[in-house]
């Protein structure tokens, strides 16, 4: 359906999102889409919380991976946990409330990664404690590596 001032939602987001920024700096809230401009703000709220959940799923997943597997902690695996922890932490400081939401939903995300885990590994999903292990401090640990 076209919004106002001609642009299409659903054909040209991008020119539909850049049109209605340049309505609410010109403050002309009338002019705004608002049925679909709150449709939009709900899809990036729902991306800002998957994308925190999806770097907490890999830290654990790391974690369950460098535990179980004999070698050592290589600088790739190293690398995948800082890269996650820091995205993490970046997201909790720019949303605080984000922290919360993910720290309350760690045991879903651990259950997750234990999938993940096993397929690498390729070791029984059993093989992996059904509780998650880890502690929310560990988790963001960068010196944490659980071995």
């Amino acid at each position: 359906m076209a919004g106002l001032q001609g642009i299409d939602f659903n054909a040209d987001r991008y020119t539909w999102i850049v049109r209605q920024v340049e309505l609410l700096r010109a403050g002309q809230p009338e002019s705004l889409d608002a049925d679909n401009l709150a449709a939009e703000i709900e899809r990036l709220a729902g991306e800002v919380r998957l994308r925190a959940r999806c770097a907490l799923v890999v830290v654990c997943w790391q974690l369950l991976k460098h535990q179980f597997l004999p070698e050592p902690c290589s600088n790739r695996l190293r690398l995948i946990l800082l890269e996650h922890r820091h995205q993490l932490r970046a997201d909790f400081q720019e949303s605080p409330s984000l922290e919360e939401q993910c720290r309350a939903t760690l045991g879903e995300a651990y259950q997750e990664a234990r999938i993940y885990a096993a397929v690498e590994t390729g070791l029984p999903e059993e093989t992996f404690r059904e509780r998650c292990p880890f502690t929310w401090e560990q988790v963001l640990d960068d010196d944490f590596f659980a071995s």
